[in-house]
């Protein structure tokens, strides 16, 4: 064997070529052939065999099957990690879209609860026309009958009005301020008192709701009870005052109270809490009521008059 070194593909002789070479070395060639080159003068047709498994080999002409190499079918492992990170970008998507429409209710809920009913509006306005009493009687929320004789007032008319507040939970329209004193009468009843211990009630409607009505003796307040009218604002004023509209609804009816005659001129106005320990009004109404007519100081003078 030798070695043949060439610039050129011209230096390399068929002699070159037929002769045992161990090694060669070509430089400056840009093109270079080794083996032989087939020229075809004519049409040429190429047949392609795509097969999807091994079995069908069978089906190929004699003469190519041991020229076949079988690439084989997509790998199964790799069909399975595609197929579950679509699954996976599919439960992203349904979810994104479900937490979407969960944030839209919460939205409406929201919006629902912050904007006033029909009925508040209708009665804002009737209260900027006239600024009248709306007083519903005990048919309107349809009280029970009394279980059994309630008494008049000792003192009539009464010379002190006591304002408290329910506690739980405010009411905006009539449906659920006359549900809440139905409430309140049924558990008065269930004690096994004659009927409700207090003589009217206002809401955050903005309307009173007549409870035992005027010249009762009630239940609420020892030892005023004989000498007093009980008005109770439906809801809880620890740490925040009523609408505006059920504090005007609570001034308007002692006001019509002493026009009726049913309620002393010189009477005097106390929160709950100065004559019983108690939190009622709550301590935001407290500080509202020592705004209002006729609000005095309790001294235990009071008490010697009753």
């Amino acid at each position: 064997e030798s070695t043949v070194s060439v610039n050129d593909v011209e230096d390399i002789s068929p002699q070159h070529l037929e002769s045992k070479v161990g090694q060669l070395n070509i430089s400056s060639c840009p093109v270079v052939n080794v083996g032989n080159q087939a020229y075809y003068h004519g049409d040429v047709t190429i047949q392609q065999y795509v097969l999807s498994s091994k079995d069908a080999q069978k089906a190929l002409p004699s003469d190519l099957k041991g020229q076949v190499t079988f690439i084989g079918a997509v790998n199964k492992e790799e069909n399975k990690n595609l197929k579950n990170i679509v699954s996976s970008v599919k439960r992203r998507h349904l979810l994104f879209i479900f937490i979407v429409i969960l944030v839209l209710i919460g939205m409406a809920v929201t919006l629902i609860l912050l904007l006033p009913t029909n009925e508040e509006n209708e009665w804002d306005s009737e209260m900027n026309a006239n600024s009248t009493l709306l007083l519903y009687s005990r048919k309107d929320w349809h009280a029970e009958p009394s279980r059994g004789k309630v008494e008049d007032l000792k003192v009539n008319p009464p010379h002190y009005v006591i304002i408290a507040h329910t506690a739980g939970s405010n009411c905006t329209s009539f449906t659920t301020c006359s549900q809440k004193v139905r409430d309140i009468q049924i558990d008065h009843l269930g004690r096994g008192w004659s009927d409700m211990g207090m003589h009217f009630l206002v809401g955050g409607d903005g309307a009173a709701y007549t409870g035992l009505g005027w010249g009762k003796f009630g239940s609420h307040t020892i030892p005023f009870n004989r000498r007093s009218i009980a008005i109770y604002f439906i809801g809880t004023f620890v740490s925040i005052l009523p609408p505006q509209r059920q504090i005007r609804a609570a001034k308007l009816l002692i006001e019509e109270g002493v026009k009726l005659g049913k309620i002393a001129p010189d009477y005097k106005l106390f929160a709950h809490k100065q004559v019983l320990a108690t939190e009622s009004p709550g301590a935001a109404l407290m500080e509202d009521l020592k705004k209002w007519p006729h609000w005095t100081t309790y001294e235990k003078s009071d008490e010697l008059k009753l």
